[in-house]
């Protein structure tokens, strides 16, 4: 573990128990959420060696992950 994250979490261990819970559950959200992207930007490397070619629309695709990984604040 880095020292960023062991310090991260020794500070969300002195919160009160229902913000640990919240930010716990927001950490698993955000991590299963990277590990999606990464498991399919591994799918789209192997397709590409594979010689694999589909046609996207660049602005449809930006806009549909700006949708579903941007949140607003």
């Amino acid at each position: 573990m880095t020292k960023t994250l062991s310090l991260a979490l020794k500070k969300v261990g002195e919160l009160p128990d229902a913000a640990q819970e919240e930010i716990g559950l927001e950490l698993l959200e955000y991590v299963a959420d990277l590990q999606e992207v990464r498991a399919k930007l591994q799918e789209g490397v192997r397709a590409l060696d594979a010689g694999q070619r589909i046609q996207i629309n660049p602005k449809k695709f930006i806009a549909q992950m700006r949708k579903r990984y941007v949140t607003k604040k």
